[in-house]
């Protein structure tokens, strides 16, 4: 019989699984369902109460009505036959009251439009992902998906970006960025779980919940690139005529990255293209 075959995964780890609710749940004063119910039904019994013992106009029988089909609404909404959709909706009820309150603080960091437009001087984006600024000069944003290159490959490589460079215009502007962020771990899990969500077996949904569990547990720093290319299009009076320029200089350049395995995806996206410069202020920018 042969050695046994390693493997290079170790074990995946089961699924995280909540605890059924017990039946007790519905009857227990001290359970959130129990209490939300509790609340609801006051809520709504006392509209129907009332309609019941007094005499009122039609038009407030309506609103008695509304308001207490509208509590039982809510209760199903928030609570419904589910304990644990009751505790949910009563950690979130609590939550947002202390936030309101003040009990939670979080550290912001936004950037101003003023802000961006002296670093940048950028004076408008447009549609097509135009980007104007102040001194006349229009440009495009790429977003680059360079591949990761073998030995083999480089020497190919520095002769597809060697023409890139060469098939420029006189006067073209040419520039690519690379940002890094710290410890991007957020995305990288958001875009593991949204994965393990689709159709497939209970290996493969094992097999991702493990590699989750080890990105949880790692805390060794990690750092996250991005590049982006920006293209001129030279200094026009009238954004008319940067499109026209657009129109011209871009696709050739956009064929030659694509001969370079950079994998180009031009930005048209205003909120986009906002969000880059945004974020490109508190990361790490290499030109």
């Amino acid at each position: 019989m042969g050695d046994a075959q390693i493997s290079n995964y170790s074990k995946p780890n089961g699924p995280r699984v909540i605890k059924k609710h017990k039946e007790s749940d519905y009857i227990n004063p001290s359970s959130n369902w129990f209490k939300i119910t509790t609340a609801f039904a006051c809520f709504s019994c006392y509209p129907a109460w009332d309609l019941i013992n007094h005499s009122y106009p039609f038009n407030t029988q309506i609103a008695l009505a509304i308001w207490s089909l509208t509590g039982v609404r809510y209760w199903w909404k928030y609570c419904g036959l589910y304990p644990r959709r009751a505790d949910k909706s009563w950690t979130d009820f609590w939550f947002r009251i202390d936030k309101k309150i003040g009990c939670h603080k979080y550290n912001k960091h936004t950037t101003s439009d003023l802000t961006l437009s002296r670093l940048y001087l950028v004076k408008s984006i447009h549609d097509g992902g135009i980007i104007e600024y102040f001194n006349g000069h229009f440009c495009v944003l790429i977003d680059l998906n360079p591949k990761r290159l073998t030995d083999e490959e480089r020497v190919l490589h520095r002769m597809f970006m060697k023409g890139l460079v060469d098939g420029l215009h006189d006067n073209q502007i040419f520039k690519m960025v690379a940002t890094s962020r710290r410890n991007p771990r957020k995305q990288i899990i958001d875009f593991l779980i949204k994965i393990a969500n689709k159709a497939g077996s209970k290996e493969r949904a094992q097999h991702l919940n493990s590699i989750i569990q080890k990105i949880l547990q790692d805390q060794t720093p990690a750092i996250m690139y991005r590049h982006y290319g920006m293209i001129g299009l030279g200094q026009h009076e009238t954004l008319e005529q940067a499109r026209i320029a657009k129109e011209s200089l871009v696709e050739g350049v956009m064929v030659n990255m694509k001969r370079a395995e950079l994998r180009p995806a031009l930005i048209e996206n205003k909120r986009q293209i906002e969000k880059i410069y945004r974020e490109s202020v508190s990361e790490r920018v290499m030109f």
